[in-house]
């Protein structure tokens, strides 16, 4: 397997994956930051701008960040225009000016909200088992209590009617982050909602507590024989449509939240579009409600044209970039040269890939070499978070194989469990990073998923045990 994979590295390349830009493309990039509001002019002397690298270092200690910090050292003095449009991916806030006077001098004073920033960090804890972190990922706003992705997501993709209550018993049974998407076709993203809501009460689970994911559906993967319930119209420029489509999944993931009307938004975001604001009341109404966020956001499939998910990208960034969003990604993307695509070309890299884990796709084969960094070392050097549906109900004979029912039989579980537990091990391919999704409506069935991934790494389960199971899946 090792040897396949480090082929298609060979073939395939690397692509950067952290989401923060490096070297000579952050100094390229930094040359062309457009001010998304407009804040004092004044610049930040050499001083204050070592002061802030000593904050990102204090706060994303094991990121990039402080190095692309000290790209800022280099050009002496920046205007805080250009500081407010970074501030959010450095400490975490949704604007520089909540955090740092308009009028900021050497030495950096900083507002008492950056001191408690500061020292709430040193006493932040990891969550464990079906919550327990597989990526390092800064939190919007500081709002989040989940550190980072959940090694388990619970599917809601159709589950109807019974969205809400499925949802509400998985967060039961021990799950931590939900998937959905603004497709009414296939999810129901507003009973995602409501069991949120619901879960405040009977569950005492904040929203905080849980890690959400939603996706941006294409025009292509909408039903267009009932429009109302779709958040763009089938002709508005792609840009439109993700910022209305994302205005529209704030709205329906916080139904106890304060929100305009939805109608005036979406004609707000279409008339600041055709007066070229990039960042327009769609996500502007849900920023002012400090609640409203979103864990990761996904592209549900490239776009017919690179050009067009291009478009559709840059709006993603600008969320990320709000602090609004933590990780964004792409699903559905099987062909290696669209992944380093968006990987290269892109300001934010994807950090999450969610694709069906099926023989007719190889299983992502030739993806998870790019996906690996120890396998093909790329420009970031962090992993791109893997995330394979359809690993159960697409995978028959590898549930009856003799290896996954040798290991079953040995660890006392279903097969069902074993795949779970071997994929959330990252299938022991070499830093691989894997969050399982299970979309099961059985009650039993999600106390198993949460207990194989809480026990993948079981001492019974010996090497041989992955590594035959393995040899199943990808023949090596």
């Amino acid at each position: 397997m090792r040897a396949v994979l480090s082929r298609q590295s060979r073939l395939s390349g690397g692509g950067c994956a952290g989401g923060v830009w490096e070297g000579e493309d952050a100094r390229l990039q930094l040359e062309h930051v457009k001010p998304q509001f407009e804040p004092s002019r004044q610049p930040l002397g050499i001083t204050t701008i070592r002061s802030i690298r000593s904050i990102a270092t204090h706060l994303h200690p094991s990121s990039s960040v402080p190095h692309f910090v000290g790209l800022l050292q280099k050009k002496q003095a920046v205007h805080l225009t250009t500081f407010s449009i970074l501030a959010p991916r450095l400490v975490g806030t949704r604007s520089a000016r909540q955090l740092f006077s308009s009028t900021v001098t050497s030495p950096l004073h900083l507002r008492p909200s950056i001191a408690a920033r500061m020292a709430s960090s040193q006493a932040s804890t990891s969550l464990s088992g079906a919550a327990a972190s597989v990526s390092s990922s800064s939190t919007p706003a500081g709002r989040s209590r989940v550190p980072s992705m959940p090694r388990l997501l619970y599917g809601t993709a159709w589950k109807g009617d019974f969205t809400s209550d499925l949802v509400i018993l998985a967060l039961s049974h021990g799950f931590r982050g939900i998937d959905t998407a603004a497709q009414r076709k296939h999810y129901r993203e507003d009973h995602v909602g409501a069991a949120l809501d619901t879960a405040q009460t009977d569950l005492q689970l904040d929203r905080r507590d849980v890690w959400v994911q939603t996706k941006f559906t294409p025009r292509s993967g909408q039903d267009w024989t009932q429009p109302s319930t779709i958040p763009f119209g089938h002709d508005e420029p792609v840009a439109v449509q993700v910022r209305k489509s994302f205005a529209a999944s704030l709205r329906n993931l916080h139904p106890w939240l304060d929100f305009e009307p939805f109608e005036e938004v979406a004609r707000k975001i279409t008339a600041n579009s055709e007066r070229g604001v990039e960042l327009d009341a769609g996500v502007e109404y849900g920023d002012k409600h400090g609640e409203a966020y979103v864990d990761s956001y996904v592209l549900h499939s490239p776009l017919t044209t690179l050009d067009r998910t291009l478009n559709v990208w840059a709006a993603m960034e600008s969320f990320v970039q709000l602090g609004l969003v933590r990780q964004i990604g792409v699903s559905n993307v099987y062909d290696a040269e669209i992944f380093q695509a968006l990987s290269r070309t892109t300001r934010i890299a994807p950090s999450i890939v969610q694709n069906r884990w099926h023989y007719t796709t190889g299983h992502d084969v030739a993806l998870l070499s790019i996906l690996s960094p120890a396998l093909a070392p790329n420009e970031c050097g962090e992993p791109v978070v893997y995330q394979p549906f359809w690993s159960i109900t697409g995978n028959p004979n590898l549930l009856a194989s003799p290896a996954v029912q040798e290991s079953a039989e040995l660890l006392g579980w279903t097969p069902q469990q074993v795949v779970y537990a071997f994929l959330a091990r990252g299938m022991d391919i070499p830093r691989l990073t894997i969050t399982v999704l299970s979309g099961t409506k059985d009650e039993q069935h999600m106390h198993e998923a949460v207990h194989a991934v809480n026990n993948a790494d079981d001492p019974r389960w010996t090497q041989s045990h992955v590594d035959a199971i393995r040899k199943f899946v990808y023949g090596e």
